[in-house]
């Protein structure tokens, strides 16, 4: 698998996880909801390792663009597993207190939600801004394509003039003939200054 479509299903599973990881930061659903939610999480979180893990594979270590966007998914997969394992943790803390009928809300956790929302919605920025650079790096891939394939034609095009002797000699001829008609103009174009400068 290529490095774009790669890369394309590592943003695209990371959009799931993102919006996984929001419907579970919510207090609303039912624990089988929950549990449910979880399992998906988890999922995600194999599938994009697995992709990360492919896409170091094939990256050259000598493309600085590719290695970045290798190590942007890299830490964000890294925050996401931390993410997930701090809601995880909060929502075992919520459904004990509950099991013991205890109603308690504290700063912490929702100055902690906060930050996780806040977390998500960078995390689809970086995917907006990723999803940018690959259409770049596939541009840059396909006019170096482009380029390559106009210097073999031009390299072939070149070796076929030069196979036939007269073309070849024709062009010969054109080139001394510019050259002739170059050297006229030029000394009729001194010969009028000179006159021109003595007539003053």
């Amino acid at each position: 698998m290529s490095f774009p479509q790669l890369k394309s299903k590592i943003i695209t599973n990371s959009n799931k996880l993102s919006n996984l990881l929001a419907i579970y930061s919510s207090n609303e659903s039912s624990l089988q909801s929950q549990l449910e939610i979880q399992s998906k999480i988890e999922s995600q979180l194999s599938n994009l390792s697995s992709l990360i893990n492919d896409l170091s594979r094939i990256i050259d270590s000598s493309d600085t663009i590719k290695f970045n966007q290798l190590q942007r998914f890299k830490d964000e997969l890294k925050r996401n597993r931390q993410d997930f394992q701090r809601l995880n943790n909060d929502h075992q803390r919520k459904n004990l207190l509950n099991n013991i009928n205890t109603e308690e809300t504290t700063t912490d956790t929702t100055y902690d939600n906060y930050l996780l929302d806040e977390q998500l919605r960078v995390n689809n920025q970086h995917s907006i801004v990723d999803s940018l650079i690959n259409q770049v790096i596939h541009t840059r891939d396909e006019m170096l394509r482009q380029d390559s394939l106009l210097s073999n034609i031009s390299t072939n095009l070149s070796n076929s003039i030069s196979s036939i002797p007269m073309i070849n000699n024709l062009l010969n001829k054109i080139n001394a003939r510019q050259r002739k008609s170059a050297f006229i103009i030029s000394s009729v174009l001194v010969v009028c200054l000179i006159i021109l400068w003595f007539s003053l």
